[in-house]
């Protein structure tokens, strides 16, 4: 932090005296990473106000005097979408720090101690006033090592293991400070290319209550439903040891949320023999169930698109109704994996654990489909047909009845 006092006595000699603090931590850095080489001078940083948020008053600065112009606009009135803000005359200090070059940004998002979504954003334009624009996001892992890691999945996979490992220092570092866990919270870390397959992290920023959650479907009942227990001192919901070393969310769901249990039906679940799930149910429609057979789609190549109509059911399920286009590069268990084309693009239809086609969200794609459950499904998988060629209907959890039903008003075609 540099206090503002300083900027205000002299702004030239304040820029000196931060750069000569940064450059001291850098050396001091090295030093406890063993690392022997000269340490190179810093060219570049970012000076930012505090309680700021969508990159509002935060500035690229480059050289010195590029620092000292980001420290007198900070603390001077500047505007903000062309309207002036008295923000800069409230804060003490500003916070400065060496520009970190990275690839993208990853958000993982906590609830109750365990991480529950993850998004890649980056801010890809510096502004003329060296303001951070062009703000992208994405929740798709593969899209985004495809899109800002030149297709290197393995590295951003890297980085996404060293993310969940420093959060859990984090989190013990929290409970410290406060001698209980937040309830909610967002780390974000800049996560970068070291080498083919291997990635660097640096942790960005620690976020409060409050954080936004840039529009991912299921956070906000867990957010909040996990705020209202803390207010009621109840205490948090509790997770499997598998979902608490795994870093994504297989863990039981808010009661009357949904039901994502991996249960097991009587028998291989084919055509119309009855798939009751031994499981919990949930409001939106959407369970599991386990059947057996070859993994399937074998006839012929997977079609680039497919259009789904679910017209019966509820909000949740008949939200899958789209078309889904097929994700390159994507193939858990070797089969591809379909996305929905909307602005959230918070369905997938994938291959289950269990041989069968579902429809998840977001909360199967943080899975890596590594299960066998969504909001509807088909057996045809297990004869190696693709989703739009199967026999028989559809089916979808019917809540009323604790089981999957079918329903033969759901319609699949190719596209083409």
């Amino acid at each position: 932090a540099l206090p503002r006092m300083l900027v205000e006595q002299d702004c030239s000699a304040a820029a000196a005296k931060g750069i000569a603090a940064l450059q001291d931590v850098k050396v001091k850095q090295a030093k406890l990473r063993g690392e022997t080489a000269v340490v190179a001078n810093i060219t570049k940083g970012v000076a930012k106000l505090g309680f700021s948020w969508e990159a509002l008053d935060v500035k690229f600065w480059e050289g010195q005097d590029g620092f000292k112009d980001a420290l007198w606009q900070l603390v001077h009135a500047i505007t903000i979408n062309e309207e002036y803000t008295g923000q800069p005359h409230d804060i003490d200090s500003l916070i400065i720090q060496e520009y970190c070059p990275h690839d993208l940004e990853l958000r993982a998002y906590v609830v109750e101690g365990h991480v529950e979504a993850v998004i890649y954003t980056k801010f890809c334009r510096i502004k003329n006033n060296n303001e951070f624009g062009d703000f992208e996001e994405l929740f798709s892992g593969v899209e985004a090592a495809a899109k800002w890691m030149d297709g290197d999945l393995k590295a951003l996979e890297d980085g996404d293991r060293q993310c969940r490992e420093i959060t859990n220092h984090w989190l013990v570092w929290l409970e410290a400070q406060t001698s209980e866990m937040p309830r909610a919270i967002r780390f974000d870390y800049f996560v970068g290319r070291a080498a083919t397959g291997k990635a660097f992290v640096w942790t960005l920023e620690i976020c409060e209550l409050g954080f936004s959650m840039l529009g991912e479907p299921n956070l906000p009942n867990k957010v909040f439903e996990a705020m209202l227990r803390g207010c009621l001192d109840k205490p948090p919901l509790e997770r499997s040891d598998a979902s608490a070393t795994a870093g994504y969310p297989n863990a039981p769901a808010p009661p009357g949320k949904k039901g994502s249990t991996k249960g097991s039906t009587k028998g291989p679940t084919k055509g119309g023999q009855d798939g009751t799930p031994k499981g919990s149910k949930g409001a939106t429609g959407k369970c599991g169930g386990k059947g057996s057979s070859s993994k399937g789609g074998s006839t012929g190549p997977p079609p680039p698109a497919l259009k789904f109509t679910v017209p019966n059911g509820n909000g949740h399920q008949k939200r899958c109704t789209g078309t889904y286009s097929i994700v390159d590069g994507m193939r858990p268990g070797g089969v591809p994996v379909w996305k929905m084309a909307n602005v959230k693009g918070d369905r997938f239809l994938y291959c289950g654990t269990d041989n069968l086609w579902y429809i998840g969200d977001i909360e199967e794609f943080n899975k890596r489909f590594d299960c066998c459950e969504g909001y509807v499904r088909h057996p045809c998988a297990m004869q190696g047909e693709w989703p739009h060629i199967g026999q028989g209907p559809w089916e979808r959890f019917c809540m009323k009845t604790d089981k999957w039903v079918k329903d033969a008003s759901i319609v699949v075609s190719a596209v083409a």
